[in-house]
């Protein structure tokens, strides 16, 4: 059974994206900026950043949202373990749509404890 799973749209309790939290929008950001961005020019949280972090707050709630952007950091081929050895990890493309957002939730929900991750390397300075 997923951990984080949607009410049904007959529930209609899903709050609106414009009455997010601003402070849940930037918790959301910081989080993928510490977990994927160390570069130079820091990312912006331009307008469209924020209404897609807000929408994907809006339906699946922080905890789901929070998984989406840890998750990404799982897939190896995101992380540029492919034959272009380019990253694929922008927030737009975590939370470009429910599949997506659910994907990436999943990978890390079913995570293997052991394995190396990107919250590792950061911690410990390995390089992959």
């Amino acid at each position: 059974m997923p951990k984080h799973t949607l009410p049904t749209a007959t529930e209609g309790n899903e709050p609106e994206p414009d009455t997010v939290d601003a402070a849940a929008v930037k918790a959301v950001f910081d989080l993928w900026v510490g977990l994927y961005r160390n570069t130079r020019r820091p990312p912006v949280l331009d307008a469209r950043r924020r209404t897609r972090i807000r929408k994907a707050l809006a339906d699946y709630g922080h905890d789901t949202v929070e998984a989406a952007v840890r998750g990404i950091g799982q897939s190896d081929w995101h992380m540029g373990r492919n034959p272009q050895r380019k990253k694929y990890d922008d927030l737009e493309l975590v939370l470009r749509d429910a599949k997506h957002i659910e994907m990436f939730a999943d990978m890390w929900d079913n995570r293997d404890p052991d394995s190396t991750t990107v919250e590792k390397l950061r911690t410990t300075g390995e390089d992959w």
